[in-house]
């Protein structure tokens, strides 16, 4: 499976959908992973290091999403990108501490 990884666009979000080392876990099972150019940079995790993880970089959110079979992210998806994953399958986290 080819899994994405975009840099979170909402404002004040800083964290990545997956470390450089989750990265490594899901490239030794047989995936291949994008990571969106700088995805990591706000939670101090670099391009290099997802290379070294096995990681593809690409240049833009529009790449990675047209490439990517499945999106792995922090935030729920912004209406861009609703509209550039139409046809894939996006996993987020829902903000609990949101929820009453």
């Amino acid at each position: 499976m080819i899994i994405g990884i975009p840099k979170e666009r909402k404002i004040d979000e800083y964290r990545v959908g997956i470390t450089p080392e989750g990265v490594g876990m899901l490239v030794g099972d047989g995936h291949h992973v994008l990571v969106e150019q700088s995805a990591g940079d706000g939670s101090g995790m670099f391009d290099h290091q997802y290379v070294t993880a096995g990681a593809s970089i690409v240049p833009s959110e529009k790449q990675l999403f047209e490439q990517a079979e499945m999106v792995v992210k922090v935030k729920e998806p912004t209406l861009a990108e609703s509209i550039l994953s139409r046809k894939r399958t996006c996993k987020g986290l829902i903000p609990l501490a949101g929820w009453r």
